[in-house]
C-alpha cells in the first residue's frame, strides 16, 4: 500500500523536499501503525529537511517531530484499532519515519491517548511547542512558585514556545514579562496576556556584571546563551527557571551561582527547572487556571507543497518556532482557491495536507 509523505533526500544541489509516494513496508518496525491527521511544524523539522547530521542521521527521511491520528493496526498492547492518539518526541521524525506522511508506526508506549474534549487538530495547533511550554511552567510550580512572588520572565516570547507559555502563565494569574526584539508584535504579546514587553537589548544591559539586581520570581527561557545568562544573574533569591529550547550559543557557564535541578519524572525530559532548591521545599498548592476570553491563533491550509516552502525559510527565519498541521482531507482544496496570505507569520498557525 502506497500513501503520500513528504520526502527529504539528499541530491547533488544539497537537500531537497519533495512530496512522494511511500510504502507501509518502509515504515520501521513497531507495535502501532497510526493514520496522521494533523502534525505541526517546529524549528527541529527545519533541520532535519536541510540535511543536519544531529537530528537525522540517513536519507532518505520524512520529518515531522509529533502527530495526532488514529490507529489503524495495534498488536498486543494498550490501544485498539480506531483509537484517536497522539505521539510527540522520542525519536519520531529525527531517525524514525516522521509525522509529514499518512501514516507513522510506532513503538506502544510512544504513544498517549487524545485526551477528552480535544480534538487531533487542536493537539497539534499546541504541538510539541505547546507540550513543551506546559512542562517548563509546571517545572516552574512545582518548585512551588506562586503568582504573588513577583514577575516571570518568558524569553523568545514570540516563537512556538514562549508564545504559550505567556498565555498560561497569564492565565494561572501570574504578572508575565515577554521579552522580544519584534516591535511589531507587542500588541499581540499584550492580547496573550503578557503585563509588560522588554527588549532584547535592555535585557542585556549588565551582562558583563556578576550579579545584576534581582528582578525575576521566575523564566522560562527559550532561547540560551547570553539572554539566559543575563537572566540568571537576575533571579530573584529561591527563584526559578525553566529552560525550554536552545536556538543561541551555549553560555551558561557563564552564569555563576546557578544550580541546576533535574525535573525528575517530567516525560521525555523536556523542562529542566533551574535555580534553588530552596524552593522545592515550599509548601502551598498549584496556582487555579482561569479562564480566557483573549482569540485564539488563527489557522490557515496550505498544501503540502508550501511546508516544503515552510521548511526551507524557517532555518533562515531568526530562530522562529513554526506551528502548523498536516491535515488529509479534501476540504484543502478549498483553501488553494483562496487568496494566498504570508505562510510564515508567527501569529498564523498553519495547516498543510496532501492533495
Amino acid at each position: 500500500m502506497t500513501f503520500k509523505a513528504l520526502i527529504t533526500e539528499k541530491t547533488d544541489d544539497g537537500y531537497q523536499s519533495r512530496v512522494g509516494d511511500k510504502n507501509l513496508e518502509d515504515l520501521p518496525e513497531g507495535d502501532v501503525l497510526v493514520r496522521v491527521a494533523w502534525s505541526s511544524l517546529n524549528y527541529k523539522d527545519a533541520l532535519s529537511a536541510s540535511g543536519n547530521k544531529g537530528v537525522t542521521r540517513s536519507f532518505p527521511h520524512t520529518p515531522g517531530i509529533d502527530a495526532a491520528g488514529v490507529v489503524e493496526e495495534a498488536g498486543d498492547g494498550p490501544f485498539s484499532v480506531g483509537d484517536a492518539v497522539i505521539c510527540t518526541g522520542y525519536d519520531l521524525g529525527m531517525n524514525t519515519s516522521g509525522g509529514y506522511g499518512d501514516y507513522i508506526r510506532v513503538p506502544a508506549e510512544w504513544l498517549a491517548p487524545l485526551p477528552a474534549g480535544l480534538s487531533a487538530r487542536d493537539a497539534m495547533v499546541l504541538g510539541t511547542a505547546g507540550l513543551t511550554a506546559a512542562l517548563c511552567v509546571e517545572a516552574l510550580i512545582d518548585t512551588g512558585l506562586q503568582p504573588e512572588q513577583g514577575e516571570v520572565l518568558v524569553t523568545g516570547a514570540t516563537g512556538g514556545v514562549g508564545s504559550v507559555a505567556v498565555s498560561i502563565l497569564s492565565n494561572l494569574g501570574f504578572k508575565v514579562v515577554a521579552a522580544t526584539g519584534k516591535q511589531d508584535a507587542h500588541d499581540w504579546l499584550r492580547d496573550l496576556g503578557a503585563a509588560d514587553i522588554i527588549g532584547r537589548d535592555a535585557l542585556l544591559e549588565g551582562i558583563e556584571k556578576p550579579v545584576l539586581e534581582p528582578r525575576w520570581a521566575g523564566v522560562v527561557d527559550c532561547g540560551g546563551g547570553a539572554i539566559m545568562v543575563t537572566a540568571m544573574h537576575s533571579l530573584e533569591y529561591g527563584g526559578a527557571a525553566a529552560r525550554g529550547g536552545r536556538t543561541a550559543p551555549p553560555q551558561l557557564d557563564d552564569a555563576t551561582g546557578v544550580q541546576w535541578i533535574p525535573a525528575e519524572g517530567r516525560r521525555r525530559g523536556r523542562g529542566v527547572a533551574v535555580g534553588s532548591p530552596l524552593l522545592s521545599d515550599r509548601a502551598g498548592g498549584r496556582p487555579a487556571m482561569k479562564k480566557s476570553s483573549r482569540p485564539r491563533p488563527r489557522v490557515r491550509l496550505v498544501p503540502y507543497c508550501s511546508l516544503v516552502l515552510c521548511l526551507a525559510s524557517s532555518t533562515a527565519a531568526s530562530h522562529r518556532c513554526f506551528v502548523c498541521a498536516l491535515h488529509s482531507s479534501s476540504s484543502v482544496a478549498h483553501n488553494l482557491r483562496e487568496p494566498q496570505q504570508p505562510l510564515l507569520d508567527r501569529r498564523v498557525t498553519l495547516g498543510v495536507g496532501p492533495h
